[in-house]
């Protein structure tokens, strides 16, 4: 876990902290894939931690296409 090194305290109405997913293939023959999930919080004394959680997936079941196929339409929707 990784801390910023300013806290965010005092700085009004609590602010919305982002998520993140990545898809990353460790190998593909046979396919492999392994997750990472990011997720921030503001710890008491008021400083941004980070945890990242690793999910290894010897057998992957097209999730990874779901999430690429909506970050692209995400992407591309127009404003």
């Amino acid at each position: 876990m990784a801390a910023a090194r300013r806290p965010l305290s005092g700085r009004g109405a609590a602010p919305v902290l982002p998520q993140s997913v990545c898809h990353v293939y460790t190998d593909v023959e046979p396919m492999e894939m392994m997750r990472i999930d990011a997720h921030y919080r503001l710890r008491g004394d008021g400083l941004l931690a980070q945890t990242l959680r690793q999910h290894e997936d010897p057998q992957p079941r097209g999730e990874e296409l779901v999430w690429a196929r909506g970050l692209l339409a995400e992407m591309l929707a127009p404003n």
